[in-house]
């Protein structure tokens, strides 16, 4: 049995069905019960090209393509396959590949690249619809095909009808990853987010937490590397994450889902490598080594949902050998005694950590009510500061609007110039942030450093409103976004990076002269960093503050010509002496 063009669908009961197309263009199956015993090879259909299998609930659903240039479509019920034909192409040459199936509010969701014989380097990716009875078929996108992949794109279904597509396409020479959208009724325009540099050697995308993570293996100068790279539902890049680098690599890999966690695992030298994604960043790669001679293969995979080692994914290593085939589960390979895999090393490690650890907790709950008592004290001094600094801040930023302007004399030369007419300084505050850190990590872990980077103003959000009873003084309201990231070194030496945004918003008294709005004027804002507070262990994770300062500047615009003589000329304009 081929892997690349077989399946392997395991039941409620943990049956495995092994579904394949026979040298003959049989597309046909056998039922391997717990024991391992294989039934007999039964055939479905005649003549099949290529096929898939998508499992909604405990329901099977079989798609293929044969010969005749026919889409079909069947499912199991009550022990036997029940077909039909869901729509037939023209064109004696046409290919159909890739195909991938799911069921979304009762319409069956079909996408395929089509393409034809005399030319396998190009096609066009397409989405059928069908209701059971009727067929919408809609090309998407014309793509170059990118050679020695399986898969060019991956279809993921964050809620309702929304589909979101990825997809790999090549263009000057170079692979671009295009993304698009289908809101239940319609798809979206397609946009570009990045380019993939090298060969490409496996692509596919899985949802968590409502970001998309997309795994690269890609190969260049003679290296090998596994990327994922997280994509907002808005096609917004969000990081790059290099999981493994190495000049030596297998081409078999997975990318799989299973309880609210992502699991990327490729074949190593001596074993399977596995990277686990939680709910707040990658973990390094873990390899598991292999105890017995077997082969590791990759198959097309699929599982009901009603299963206990259910996980999404349409891919999964298998260990082969002359009398065994095991699925390999990320979720379950440190608690199940009939795998293959040693794990015992990994398990005593982790339980000197903790005996470890538990001496690094009781002194940092130890140090815990003295860091908050030095907080209060840090609190109460930045306050005594600013209310000192607030005069001396206005003088500094006080413009002589007397001082003359340096343009030659010999040009009257209209300049842009900028005065400040009013300049408020905010009161300094002390925004709190919590990160929850895992506690495997946290456990004996000491701060790095908190590194913060220049705030975002988001101008949009400004607001201005007059202030009753005081002529020319109005209130700005606006938002800030302060980005930040913290990094923690656990007591094996690792280092992690947790980033984020303080986001808040101020407001400010501000003077503005009538004059000065027949002129024009505009805002400027500044956050100023007088301080970041080292961070203090929580319950379950560490939080830290940020003492900032805020300033607010009303400035003027306006056009204005002053003669004056200088020997520093403008680049642009002519030298009175040389003319």
């Amino acid at each position: 049995m081929n892997s690349k063009n077989s399946w392997i669908y395991v039941d409620s009961f943990d049956k495995k069905w092994r579904f394949f197309i026979t040298d003959s263009s049989d597309l046909a199956y056998s039922i391997d019960d717990k024991d391992g015993i294989s039934s007999d090879n039964k055939i479905i259909d005649k003549d099949v090209l290529s096929f898939t299998i998508h499992v909604n609930g405990n329901q099977l659903h079989i798609i293929y393509f044969n010969k005749d240039r026919e889409l079909k479509y069947c499912k199991y019920k009550e022990g036997a396959f029940y077909g039909t034909t869901i729509y037939q192409f023209e064109g004696k040459q046409l290919l159909i590949q890739e195909l991938k199936a799911l069921v979304c509010e009762d319409l069956l969701h079909i996408l395929y690249i089509k393409s034809s014989e005399d030319c396998n380097d190009r096609g066009v990716l397409s989405h059928c619809i069908w209701d059971g009875d009727k067929v919408d078929i809609q090309e998407l996108k014309p793509i170059n095909l990118v050679s020695n992949i399986e898969d060019h794109y991956a279809v993921e279904r964050l809620k309702g009808k929304e589909l979101y597509l990825y997809f790999l396409t090549v263009e000057n020479e170079l692979v671009k990853v295009i993304t698009g959208r289908y809101n239940g009724y319609r798809w979206g325009r397609f946009v570009r987010l990045y380019t993939i540099t090298g060969d490409v050697l496996f692509f596919d995308a899985k949802s968590l937490y409502g970001v998309i993570n997309i795994l690269n293996v890609t190969k260049e100068d003679g290296k090998y590397s596994v990327d994922v790279v997280e994509v907002s539902n808005r096609a917004e890049l969000l990081s790059s994450t290099k999981l493994f680098e190495s000049k030596s690599f297998k081409d078999s890999t997975v990318f799989m889902k299973a309880e609210n966690k992502l699991y990327a695992c490729w074949k190593g030298k001596k074993g399977i490598y596995v990277s686990e994604r939680d709910e707040i960043f990658w973990y390094n790669p873990t390899e598991y080594k292999i105890k017995e001679k077997s082969e590791i293969h990759t198959y097309n995979f699929a599982i009901s949902s009603e299963n206990p080692n259910y996980l999404e994914g349409n891919k999964i290593l298998v260990l082969e050998g002359s009398e065994s085939f095991k699925l390999f589960y990320p979720p379950m390979i440190q608690v199940t005694e009939d795998q293959q895999f040693s794990t015992e090393d990994n398990l005593v490690e982790l339980l000197s950590q903790l005996e470890k650890s538990k001496e690094s907790i009781e002194k940092l709950e130890k140090k815990m009510e003295l860091t908050e008592f030095q907080l209060q004290q840090l609190k109460e001094e930045s306050k005594k500061h600013i209310n000192e600094g607030d005069k001396e801040l206005i003088e500094q930023e006080s413009i002589d609007d007397t001082k003359e302007l340096v343009v030659p004399k010999y040009k009257n030369v209209p300049l842009i110039t900028k005065r400040v007419i009013s300049s408020h300084q905010g009161e300094g505050y002390i925004p709190e942030v919590r990160i929850d850190v895992p506690r495997h990590i946290r456990i004996g872990a000491k701060v790095e450093k908190v590194l913060l980077k220049r705030p975002r103003i988001r101008r949009s959000t400004i607001k201005i409103m007059e202030v009753p009873d005081k002529k020319e003084y109005y209130k700005v309201s606006f938002r800030y976004k302060l980005p930040y990231i913290f990094e923690l070194e656990s007591k094996k030496g690792n280092l992690y990076r947790f980033m984020g945004e303080i986001e808040d918003r101020h407001e400010a008294t501000v003077y503005i002269p009538i004059e000065a709005e027949k002129q024009g004027y505009r805002f400027e804002l500044d956050i100023s960093l007088i301080e970041a507070i080292n961070p203090v262990l929580i319950s379950k994770g560490f939080k830290f503050y940020v003492n900032l300062l805020i300033t607010t500047k009303v400035i003027v615009e306006e056009e204005i010509i002053v003669p004056h003589y200088s020997k520093d000329y403008p680049k642009n304009l002519v030298n009175p002496d040389k003319s």
